[in-house]
């Protein structure tokens, strides 16, 4: 219903618009649930911080409940209705009446789960704003943890991008040479197809592509937030958020974090062992262009010598066919083949020079 059911696309294209397919609909399904289960722990950790009977309060109903549960239900609901609309998607189950109806009430809850899902975003945001005036400890590290989290990663990023443009310029250099060898085979505009293409085919190879690069950021990324993750399971676990010390603490820890995290994408190797590394990448990829490179140079040549035994076969049996020929024919007859030849030999001389 995305539009990509009687597209003509290929496996992998198919399974990425299968799987953006199911986020779109279960993405609001998902953060309600969380929301359910945060929004009910945060107002009874709130409610009963300061009472002297915690346990008592901790098992009591409180007026708030019927929001959780309200969301849990509707969820639920979303999730039932979403379920049954996909499977006759992908299953193409005729549009007979009740399809239409189910497909409306399904657009009628996917707008109304959005919208709960973006306003409940909302207000997280603002509460997020509050609680950093009046709760600032509690904040401090997780905003120490995000922005770690976005410099490491922009870090690590950048660093991943330089080598790879290193490389690309040293493998570059190298291959004036054996772009002047080609060009005696080939055009100009073929041959700088050619490298082109193969220098993005090597670099994929020995993990310098973009996607390659933005694989690596995304495993170092999760790294970061299952450490990060770990810490705060800890924090809340064995230290009391609402202390000024547990919080100071917290933060140098997490701080610590991010500042390991942040060399560790910068890289611990001076510039002797990464010029090292690039020569060393540099030399895989000049093997296997120069492989290939052998390989469309043989292969041309061998085009051409088949070109020319094919030309010098044709112009033989032409000028045996000629000297065998009725020597009594006319002058106006043996003028036209002599122009039917030449315009043969000119046809073939233009697509020598074509090729």
């Amino acid at each position: 219903w995305l539009g990509y059911l009687d597209v003509d696309m290929s496996t992998f294209a198919d399974i990425y618009a299968t799987g953006s397919m199911v986020v779109f609909t279960f993405l609001p399904s998902a953060f309600l649930f969380t929301a359910n289960i945060l929004i009910r722990a945060t107002y009874v950790e709130a409610q009963c911080e300061y009472r002297p009977d915690r346990c008592s309060c901790l098992s009591e109903s409180h007026p708030l409940e019927f929001v959780p549960d309200a969301m849990k239900y509707f969820s639920y609901v979303y999730s039932v209705i979403a379920c049954g609309e996909m499977s006759l998607h992908f299953l193409r189950i005729s549009h007979n009446i009740f399809r239409r109806v189910l497909r409306v009430v399904f657009y009628l809850i996917l707008f109304l789960a959005w919208w709960f899902t973006i306003f409940l975003f909302n207000v997280v945001i603002f509460f997020i704003n509050i609680g950093s005036l009046t709760r600032p400890v509690w904040l401090v590290p997780y905003t120490v943890a995000f922005v770690g989290l976005i410099a490491c990663v922009t870090t690590y990023y950048l660093r991943l991008i330089k080598f790879r443009t290193r490389v690309r310029k040293a493998v570059e250099y190298r291959l004036v040479k054996y772009r002047n060898e080609l060009l005696r085979a080939m055009p100009a505009t073929v041959v700088d197809v050619l490298i082109m293409k193969n220098i993005d085919a090597a670099m994929a190879d020995n993990d310098q592509s973009q996607p390659k690069i933005v694989g690596k950021c995304l495993q170092f990324a999760l790294i970061q937030i299952a450490i990060y993750g770990f810490l705060f399971v800890g924090f809340n676990a064995f230290t009391q958020r609402s202390d000024t010390v547990a919080g100071g603490i917290n933060t140098f820890i997490v701080f610590s974090v991010s500042i390991a995290g942040r060399q560790f994408a910068v890289g611990f190797n001076g510039d002797g062992m990464i010029k090292e590394r690039v020569t060393i990448v540099e030399r895989k990829i000049m093997f296997s262009l120069q492989r290939v490179f052998e390989m469309v140079t043989e292969q041309v040549d061998l085009a051409r010598r088949m070109f020319l035994k094919m030309r010098y076969g044709i112009d033989h049996s032409a000028a045996g066919e000629s000297s065998t020929g009725d020597e009594d024919s006319s002058d106006l007859g043996g003028n036209q083949h002599q122009l039917v030849q030449n315009e043969q030999r000119e046809q073939r001389q233009e697509t020598w020079n074509d090729f």
